[in-house]
């Protein structure tokens, strides 16, 4: 088997259509019975999901890192406005000090 480590199709490459990965396992049976080789044969097959379903997982998945990603940004801006003030406030503190000992 050849490994593709990256997508030739443009419309991947230009981030236009999204990239799936998809993988499956592969049993094989070396000279099966006559009785497994007619239960294998005779199972109903399950249908592999849908791209759809990929699709819409993966605009979930963006969605809900996107909201979080917004969520830390507004935290980090809060503490760094709460510690502006903090700062401000002690070097007005460190003024007051000083003017008082000269």
């Amino acid at each position: 088997h050849l490994i593709k480590l990256f997508s030739t199709d443009p419309d991947v490459i230009a981030g236009t259509k999204p990239l799936v990965n998809e993988h499956y396992d592969e049993l094989v049976f070396q000279e099966p019975s006559d009785l497994l080789c007619r239960l294998l044969n005779c199972a109903k097959s399950i249908a592999p999901p849908s791209n759809k379903t990929t699709e819409k997982e993966y605009a979930e998945k963006k969605s809900e890192t996107l909201q979080r990603l917004k969520s830390a940004r507004q935290r980090v801006r809060n503490e760094i406005q709460e510690l502006s003030e903090r700062l401000r406030i002690t070097q007005e503190n460190i003024k007051r000090v000083r003017q008082r000992i000269d």
